[in-house]
């Protein structure tokens, strides 16, 4: 993702959010995600951060084990939310997505 110069050379949080609900865009993807296998049971929809550099873009690849697309606690129909600050930070959510799939073409 790419954000303005005003935030550049940055860290923004990376969060799971427990709906996909994007009605009122960003305000209604609800809580952080709970996931009861998770490592870290406290937050498990807490991602930690990405780092901008001083162009404002990320370009960065995750992998976390724990999660999955499917099954009654699985992130597929949730969202992922980026913060303006750092995952510890409480900021507001600079962008958020829903987590979803489509048909092959």
């Amino acid at each position: 993702f790419n954000v303005s110069e005003d935030f550049a050379d940055h860290n923004h949080g990376l969060q799971i959010h427990e709906y996909g609900d994007m009605e009122h865009g960003c305000d209604t993807i609800g809580e952080l995600y709970h996931n009861e296998h998770a490592p870290n049971h406290d937050n498990p929809g807490d991602l930690g951060d990405l780092h901008d550099d001083d162009h404002g873009e990320v370009n960065a690849t995750r992998t976390f084990d724990w999660l999955t697309i499917g099954h009654t606690d699985g992130i597929l129909g949730r969202s992922l939310a980026i913060l303006q600050g750092d995952h510890t930070s409480h900021t507001a959510i600079i962008a958020c997505c829903v987590i979803g799939r489509s048909h092959a073409h």
